[in-house]
């Protein structure tokens, strides 16, 4: 007898699987191994994905039929129930508010205390008044920000950005050349091939590298154990030494030297970790806990902190700087390498202080600031009062 029932209740089972997958199966079919171009895979490649996305729709939106005239060299797009303003150069006035989006085809400059409730798109160089509040801002030339400028989302240029002080932006600040931050500027992440705080065009060479020959060397990891001698010299345990293959040291502790090192290889850190003014690490450097590079070190690798990060005045970085604590970059840092860009980013906040360039991206889970210095030494005795042995 044959089981129907059965039969009915699998072919049933075997319907409502494949309908999980109905949509990517007839996609499949329709593509036959073609590449599909409705999605774009460079899009989350670039820093500046959304602005230049903006950049498309706005080609998209100026094809539109739908256009009337008004007056001034102005036109109106209607896209649904939004207004897109097309118009030549423009200036607006002090204290004007607007609710389109904004096409300048060319130039824009707008007074003191101006709101914009929708995204601009310059085609020229664009110069916004103090206190004037943003939605989000693209311009192909130059970008300048008055001081106290806030930016709902994200602003972005071709050229360079000069932001003033106390400006604010809830999401990216980008710019295919330089940005030039002011005191108290603050943002989700910041991306150029040139990024600096106030005071770095008085400087902009590196500090002077530490004498290699008068370091104490700690030596390749490739020999197997840690001189006693350099351990001893160094006010550390050679015990708590140890190799991970032939490229990397291991510290099962905390480790603070009591003189300037130059460490070949790579270093890993159980416990806290202090390096001496004028260090060198010629590879990596990775903490469990707090780290303080101290003043005019290099370190050529990438730098990971598992809590809090300290970079020592006059510091030079090369690689990948990444804390799960916050972030306090000193006055004098510089962070770049030949043929790559560098990124520093903190899983708190990050804190950036005067006379500081970085190639490349700062980013923070809680913002990146542009800060005094005394702001700096106010971070410094604030993890001194919930730890003895913080101290840089």
């Amino acid at each position: 007898m044959i089981p129907w029932r059965f039969i009915l209740f699998g072919l049933g089972l075997a319907l409502a699987v494949y309908l999980h997958f109905f949509f990517a199966h007839r996609q499949w079919r329709r593509l036959k191994g073609k590449h599909s171009f409705e999605i774009d895979v460079d899009y989350i490649r670039m820093e500046n994905f959304i602005p230049q996305s903006f950049r498309l729709k706005v080609k998209e939106w100026l094809q539109l039929p739908d256009v009337t005239e008004a007056g001034a060299g102005e036109r109106i797009i209607r896209k649904g129930k939004e207004e897109i303003s097309v118009t030549g150069p423009l200036v607006v006035e002090e204290g004007e508010r607007s609710n389109q989006i904004l096409i300048v085809e060319g130039d824009f400059k707008c007074g003191p205390e101006c709101e914009f409730d929708k995204e601009i798109y310059v085609e020229g160089d664009a110069r916004i008044g103090r206190e004037t509040s943003l939605q989000s801002l693209a311009a192909d030339g130059s970008l300048v920000l008055e001081d106290g400028v806030s930016v709902a989302r994200w602003i972005d240029s071709a050229g360079e950005m000069v932001i003033g002080s106390g400006c604010r932006a809830v999401a990216r600040i980008t710019s295919q050349t330089a940005i030039r931050l002011g005191k108290g500027t603050k943002a989700l992440s910041v991306f150029a091939r040139e990024v600096s705080t106030p005071g770095w065009q008085d400087r902009p060479g590196n500090p002077p590298a530490p004498d290699l020959e008068t370091l104490l060397e700690v030596p390749s990891p490739e020999g197997g154990s840690m001189p006693a001698e350099v351990a001893q010299k160094a006010g550390l345990d050679a015990v708590l030494f140890t190799t991970l293959g032939s490229e990397s040291w291991r510290y099962a502790g905390d480790f603070e030297p009591s003189v300037p090192l130059r460490i070949k290889g790579n270093l890993i850190v159980k416990g806290h970790c202090r390096l001496s003014e004028g260090s060198v690490v010629e590879g990596n450097l990775k903490t469990a806990k707090w780290l303080v590079v101290g003043a005019r070190s290099v370190c050529e690798g990438s730098v990971v902190a598992g809590g809090d990060l300290c970079i020592g005045p006059a510091c030079v970085l090369r690689g990948v700087t990444h804390a799960g604590g916050s972030v306090l970059v000193r006055s004098g840092v510089r962070a770049r390498r030949d043929g790559a860009l560098t990124v520093l980013y903190s899983g708190e906040q990050l804190l950036v202080e005067t006379d500081v360039f970085i190639a490349g991206k700062l980013a923070a889970a809680g913002g990146v600031l542009v800060a005094d210095p005394d702001e700096g030494e106010k971070w410094i005795e604030k993890r001194q009062r919930h730890s003895v042995q913080f101290r840089v």
